[in-house]
Formats: structure tokens, C-alpha cells, sequence
């Protein structure tokens, strides 16, 4: 049994049945072979077992889909993170780990829906009836606390089934507390000290996700293992936490410092910080370290300009501010007594507190900047995994602006790009160079770098969609819509040349994978130009995936008049689960208020597991407040729903109620270093890691 909480199902008719602790869809089947060397589960479950082939840079890439062994004499459809079934071959290399990890904030669906839209019909019809104001379509406050909240803590106290249990511990964190109010914590913390591994971590992050300041002290004591202090923040633990729980609650001090500022983060990070010095460096594994840098980078310390830059070689005597953070991290990042998986995620760590500066104009950007360029070196002797945080990061630091510093980060992009031998690297460089190149830089106009300079122009980006092969040109396609999408943020005017070549190239495919990353490249980019060439696709297309994804092109440039279309769709793709999924978002998207009434029916009405829990799973991520009923009945039905269809429903809950407007894991998600996994970070193989949790 492993962790539920899951957002998605993805079953294959010819795939052994997979269990998921919750799982966020994050980029097409990988197996285990996925996993860096060394990355493995300490669940129950019983785990899968793949052989595979060295692909470029070391990493392994499966022979088939990822898969765990059932844990039934009588297997059937279970859920799975989404990013555990795409087909064999599969690998994280694809275009599609990448949109699975960094999606969230061009979908912005929840937003969507809770902004209103469009019922189906014409547009009399749509004149003629009254919509719901967004205060209507989103669950209100006395939904969540007087009715769900409550639903979902009976099954805290009734339910024996560790899938059901899991969902609401999660769905009740997301939802959070009502001013005033200190019950959820209360309600989790016993779990701490559940035998069942997979909830004890998940109590241990859903600590976290509720974001309460209060909890800091009892995270730090879990990530210390400090018995004493656990058991009288009511968690009656008999013996030290797993590796995988003190996994789980740095990753909670950096959720909670996230969302908490002032005494609490100060206390989050001295933890963090205090753990890595004292026990990094003989951690047989590399789960804690990971978590404690990865949480690290959520939680920026105020800026004091007075501190002093120490070089890289020394690490500051304290670390009180954002500049002694940064020192901090590049000295870690110099460690070699540390894992080279552990320093992966440190450049992104580093990026990630850089962006809370003003301007991003700071004496600690340059330093960072000079210690990630050099890594990035031909003759710089360092690993790959490395390499790939450090061009990630490259993508979230760098500007449009036309100063030295942003004109180096872009010129490193591109010959890393252009000397690379592992395409993973090529990749990465293509989208951070288009991420930096459309992000407006201090006090110059929008964009102004990408119409000079021979090292980064949108003519650059437009010739590896010309000239590369099948899989350049599908990140290429993604790179100019996340430029040009950049470009309509900032209010920049966007390339109609860009533009015209992405729709000609749509036109033209026929590639299942470039019909997929070219649609949602226009769609990332709002072309509604696009939109008769993405109704056409829609038509012909026969793969499944591609048309998921053209759906969801068609949504995010508002085709209103493409939702009778996407309708037939949901209707007709009750035993494809994931179409169902991407063309449910397509009309959550386009507003469609249909949509949720017809889920609801095929929810009630389905005997298929897969679909329920795709069903379930389209309701949460729309997040209307006519779902709650349905979903709240089937939690609660035992002699009618299976234990995991009804997990499903408390996860959906919990979606639906969500506090935060992006998916509460999306800030750890977006721009991860996905190729240097920790079983407790990513696990496309078990559904385990923090990433898999919905």
C-alpha cells in the first residue's frame, strides 16, 4: 500500500496494475530505471522492477512503464502519479517532464474557473442567462469549514484504510484553518507516530501544507529525531523517524517558512541549516540533505546589505540574512564531500532566493551567477547532474536586460546548448534561455535584449525548430511559447514571425509528440490565430495524448466555440482517463459550466475505477462548489465505493478546498532538477516522492 492523496490515474490496459501516494500529473511513464542510482523507497509497497539502457549523461532510461507490483491476488486499476504510465520507452527526456513539472502556472485553472466564463451555446444564450459570479463557483468559507472539514475529519476517526486516511490528511492540510482557529494540526500530528510508513510522512508534510508558524517546533524536532520534544507536541513516537519522515518534515519547514515570515522562518531555516552541517556529510543517503537544501530555497531571509560576500570556500559563521543564505548555499555547493545529487539542487535553491530580491540587482547575484557560469565550463571537472541544476537555475535568474551579467548568463545558455553531448542539457538550455529572455530586467525596456545580439534572438530559438530533430524541435516549439508568452506579460509586443512559424509547423505535423508540444506552445503563447488550425488537429489527430494536449491549447486561448467539441470528448473518454482529465481542464479553462454537472453524473454513474478516479480528479483541479456534495457522499460510502475510489473523493475535497490558488507543490515542481531524483522528492516509479503528492 502506498501513499493516496492522488490527483490522477493513469491506467494502461496492458500495464500492470501501480499504486501512487498522490500524485500530480508530472510528465509522461518512467520506470524505475528513471531514478538516479541509489534513489529507492522505503514504503511497504511492493516496489517495480525494470532493466533499461544508459541514455546520454548516465542516465537510465526504462525498458517499459514504470510499474509497482499488485498488491492483490485480484490486481485491478489503482492509481498512479500520471507520471507512471505513458507507454514503454518512456523517459524523462521527453517534452512531456517538462510540462508535467512546470504546467501549473501558464494553466492557472483554478483562477480561471473562479474568475467565471462561458456556458455552452450561443452567444444569445450566453447573454441571456445569468452566470455565476466567481464568489458562486468557488467553494465558500462555510462549505470548507462547516461542511467538509468535518466530513473529512470523521474519516480521521473512523477509517481503517491507510489510502483513505492518507487523502484526508492531506485534503484537511490544504484547506487549512479558519481565522482563529488550531484543530487540523492536532488532527494530523498523531499520525507522526503511525506504524504505516506512508502515513507517517504524509502527516509529516501535510504539516506543511497547512502552513501554520506553530509547527515549526515540532517539524524541527522530527527533523532532528528529538523524541522528547516530538512526544509532547503530540506525536507519542517510541522510536527515532525514518529517514523518509525526516525527508518529509524538512521538506514541511520549508513549506511552512514559505508561508510564514518573521521568528518562524529564522527558526526553519537555523534547523535546515544546523541538520546539513552536523550530519550531510555521513547521511548514507541523500533524502534529507536533498530536502533540507530544496526547502531552503522556499524560505528567503530578509536582506541585509551590510553583510560582506565571503568567497565561496568559507561558509558564513551564521546565517541570519539572504545574503549569508546565499554564501551558505555557494560553499555547499563547492562540497564534495557531499553527494553530487545533493548539490544538484542546490544552483536551483540558490535561484530560487534570488528571485525574492528587488530588481534581482543584488553583490549576491553576480556571486552566484560566477559560481553556477563556471560549473558550466567545458574544462570545469563536474558531474552531470550538477550541470543540469546549474542550467535550470541559469533560466530563473537571468533577465532580459541588456548589462553584462544577463548578457553572460544568456551567451553560457547557448553554448551549453551548442557543446553539450548530453540532450538533456541541450534541452534545459533551450527552455532557461527562453525563460530568461522573457523576463523584463531592472530599469530597461521589456525584452529589449532579444532584438539585438547574435547570442540570443528569437531567430536563434527559431532555427533549432527549423533545423533540429523530432525532439529539439518539440522543445524548441515550448521555448518560443514560454518567449512569447513572457513577451504578452511584460506587455511587450509579441513576434508575429514566431508566431506564424509555430502554426505552420502545427499545420504541418504529424508526429504525435510535436502535435502535443506545438499546440501547447500556441497555447502557452494566447495565439488565438491558432485557434482553426488546433480544431483541425483536433479532428484528425488519432493519438490519444495529442489530443489531450490540443484540448488544452484550445483552453488556454479561449475557443469558446470549441466546448461542444471537448464535450464529446469527456463523454466518450470514460475508459481513457487521461484524455478525459486534459479535455476536462480544456473546459475548466474555457469556463464551461456544464462541465462539472456532467462529471458529477459520470461519477455517480461509472463502474470503472479508472474513470471515477479520473472523474474525481477533474473535479478537484476545476474546484467547483457543486462537487462537494457528490464527492463528500462517496468518501463516505463503504458499501458502494471501493477504498480507493473513495480516496480519490477525499483528495478531490481537498483540491477543491485548496487555500492556495496553484497546486500547494507546484513551488517545488516548477524548474526542478527532475533527472537528480531522491525517492522522497520524485518517484515516477512508486508514486512516493513529494512531487507525486496531490
Amino acid at each position: 500500500m502506498t501513499h493516496l492523496g492522488t490527483l490522477f490515474v493513469i491506467v494502461l490496459a496492458l500495464a500492470p496494475s501501480a499504486r501512487a501516494h498522490g500524485g500530480a500529473y508530472r510528465g509522461p511513464g518512467t520506470g524505475a530505471g528513471d531514478t538516479v542510482p541509489g534513489a529507492s523507497s522505503s514504503t511497504s509497497s511492493s516496489s517495480g522492477t525494470s532493466s533499461g539502457s544508459t541514455a546520454a549523461g548516465g542516465v537510465t532510461t526504462p525498458a517499459g512503464p514504470g510499474t509497482a507490483a499488485p498488491t492483490s491476488s485480484n490486481p485491478q486499476p489503482t492509481p498512479s502519479t500520471g507520471a507512471a504510465a505513458a507507454g514503454p520507452g518512456a523517459d524523462l527526456t521527453r517534452w512531456q517532464s517538462w510540462w508535467g513539472f512546470n504546467k501549473d502556472a501558464y494553466l492557472g485553472l483554478r483562477e480561471r474557473v473562479g474568475a467565471g466564463g462561458v456556458v455552452s451555446g450561443s452567444d444569445e444564450a450566453f447573454l441571456a442567462r445569468r452566470e455565476p459570479t466567481r464568489d458562486e463557483l468557488l467553494p465558500t468559507a462555510e462549505d470548507l469549514h462547516k461542511r467538509v472539514k468535518p466530513a473529512l475529519r470523521a474519516l480521521l476517526q473512523s477509517e481503517t484504510n491507510n489510502d483513505v486516511l492518507s487523502g484526508a490528511i492531506v485534503a484537511l492540510a490544504k484547506i487549512g484553518e479558519e481565522p482563529g482557529e488550531r484543530a487540523v494540526a492536532g488532527w494530523i500530528a498523531p499520525f507522526l507516530a503511525h506504524p504505516n510508513q506512508e502515513l507517517a510522512e504524509t502527516a509529516a508534510v501535510a504539516l506543511g501544507i497547512l502552513g501554520d508558524a506553530r509547527d515549526v517546533e515540532l517539524l524541527r524536532a522530527m527533523l532532528s529525531g528529538d523524541l522528547e520534544a516530538i512526544r509532547s507536541r503530540g506525536a507519542p513516537l517510541v522510536s527515532a523517524p525514518s529517514e523518509r519522515t525526516r525527508a518529509f518534515a524538512a521538506y514541511g519547514l520549508g513549506l511552512v517558512a514559505h508561508r510564514c515570515e518573521g521568528a518562524a522562518r529564522e527558526l526553519a531555516v537555523e534547523s535546515l541549516v544546523t541538520w546539513m552541517s552536523r550530519s550531510a556529510a555521513s547521511s548514507s543517503q541523500s533524502e534529507v540533505p536533498v530536502a533540507c537544501v530544496t526547502a531552503l530555497g522556499l524560505a528567503p531571509l530578509p536582506s541585509d546589505p551590510l553583510v560582506p560576500i565571503l568567497s565561496s570556500s568559507s561558509a558564513p559563521e551564521r546565517v541570519a540574512s539572504l545574503e549569508e543564505q546565499l554564501q551558505w548555499l555557494a560553499f555547499t555547493l563547492e562540497r564534495r564531500d557531499l553527494s553530487p545529487r545533493v548539490r544538484a539542487h542546490v544552483p536551483i535553491a540558490m535561484a530560487r532566493l534570488l528571485k525574492t530580491q528587488a530588481g534581482q540587482a543584488s553583490r549576491s547575484r553576480e556571486v552566484a551567477v560566477d559560481r553556477i557560469v563556471a560549473r558550466l565550463a567545458r574544462d570545469f571537472d563536474e558531474v552531470s547532474e550538477v550541470r543540469a541544476g546549474c542550467v535550470i537555475a541559469l533560466g530563473r535568474i537571468g533577465t532580459a536586460s541588456s548589462d553584462a551579467l544577463d548578457q553572460r548568463i544568456r551567451r553560457s545558455l547557448c553554448e551549453t546548448y551548442k557543446s553539450s553531448r548530453d540532450a538533456q542539457f541541450g534541452y534545459f538550455a533551450l527552455i532557461a534561455l527562453a525563460q530568461a529572455s522573457s523576463r523584463p530586467g531592472p530599469g530597461s525596456a521589456p525584452l529589449s535584449a532579444l532584438d539585438s545580439g547574435k547570442e540570443e534572438t528569437r531567430a536563434w530559438i527559431l532555427a533549432q525548430l527549423s533545423d533540429g530533430a523530432s525532439a529539439t524541435r518539440c522543445y524548441a516549439a515550448l521555448a518560443l511559447g514560454v518567449l512569447e508568452r513572457g513577451a504578452a506579460d511584460a506587455r511587450a509586443p509579441q513576434s508575429a514571425e514566431v508566431l506564424a512559424a509555430l502554426r505552420r509547423a502545427l499545420d504541418a505535423a504529424r508526429s504525435p509528440d510535436e502535435l502535443g508540444a506545438l499546440a501547447l506552445a500556441l497555447g502557452v503563447a494566447r495565439d488565438g490565430a491558432s485557434v482553426p488550425i488546433l480544431r483541425r488537429q483536433l479532428e484528425e489527430a488519432s493519438d490519444r495524448e495529442a489530443r489531450g494536449h490540443i484540448a488544452i491549447a484550445l483552453g488556454l486561448v479561449g475557443d469558446r466555440t470549441s466546448i461542444a467539441r471537448i464535450q464529446e470528448l469527456v463523454a466518450k473518454s470514460k475508459y481513457h482517463p487521461e484524455l478525459l482529465r486534459n479535455a476536462a481542464i480544456a473546459l475548466g479553462l474555457l469556463g464551461d459550466k456544464e462541465i462539472v454537472p456532467q462529471l458529477v453524473d459520470m461519477l455517480r454513474n461509472s463502474n470503472s475505477l479508472a474513470a471515477r478516479a479520473a472523474v474525481a480528479s477533474a473535479l478537484g483541479l476545476i474546484g467547483d462548489r457543486r462537487s462537494l456534495e457528490p464527492l463528500m457522499a462517496m468518501a463516505a460510502n463503504r458499501e458502494e465505493c471501493t477504498d480507493l475510489a473513495r480516496a480519490f473523493a477525499a483528495v478531490a475535497l481537498g483540491m477543491c478546498g485548496d487555500k492556495e490558488l496553484l497546486p500547494w507543490n507546484a513551488k517545488l515542481a516548477a524548474d526542478a532538477n527532475y533527472r537528480a531524483n531522491t525517492s522522497t522528492l520524485y518517484s515516477p516509479d512508486t508514486g512516493t516522492g513529494i512531487l507525486d503528492i496531490l
